[in-house]
């Protein structure tokens, strides 16, 4: 068992994705100090956001590599899309959204993402001129949704529901998880929701 140095931070283990890894801040740790009163109030609002988000794109580059889809990051924050993937002779804009958080209420069997973009304090929906595909990480179940653009151009907000849907009218976009075969082409490449190792525990 490694030794801890005087003055070390305790490290604990943490599972994204499948992957357990140590860190210093475990993502449900930086989750709550970051969401707190005094954490926002000493980082502005929009930190944990921002350190969501950048998980969020860690994940993403992790479960494609190991799916063996060709990543690429674009240099800067200025483009609308997050990443660039290459499948065979396709290149696609992807922008990466998630959610860490349970929903309460009337809303606590779903997960409210956003499939939208806030330039200057005010959502904009994105075009097909824009990006390609959005993938949804929904942290609490580590489950992804890969989603065509054409498919939320006039939406927002998503609802989304990997432990499985109350209301009879809800999932709408429960097709599009684990639907990586979406990015290749090609439904017999991946793994879909089929598999049972895919499936909400």
């Amino acid at each position: 068992m490694p030794t801890r140095h005087l003055g070390e931070p305790r490290r604990k283990a943490c599972r994204l994705d499948g992957l357990l890894f140590y860190s210093v801040k475990p993502i449900e740790e930086a989750r709550l100090k970051h969401n707190s009163v005094s954490g926002q109030r000493r980082r502005g609002a929009g930190y944990a956001t921002k350190i969501h988000g950048e998980l969020a794109e860690l994940a993403f580059l992790f479960k494609a590599a190991s799916l063996g889809i060709a990543v690429a990051k674009p240099y800067g924050d200025s483009l609308p899309y997050d990443f660039m993937v290459q499948c065979g002779q396709r290149l696609l804009r992807i922008q990466v959204k998630s959610v860490f958080t349970n929903g309460t209420g009337n809303h606590r069997y779903s997960y409210s993402v956003p499939v939208s973009r806030r330039p200057l304090r005010r959502r904009v929906t994105y075009s097909r001129d824009e990006i390609d595909f959005i993938t949804a990480f929904v942290a609490p179940h580590d489950a992804w949704y890969v989603i065509p653009v054409d498919a939320v151009l006039d939406r927002k907000f998503i609802h989304l529901y990997p432990g499985g849907k109350k209301r009879v009218d809800g999932g709408a976009y429960e097709k599009y998880r684990e639907a990586w075969h979406l990015l290749t082409g090609n439904p017999n490449e991946l793994p879909t929701t089929e598999d049972s190792s895919l499936r909400s525990e």
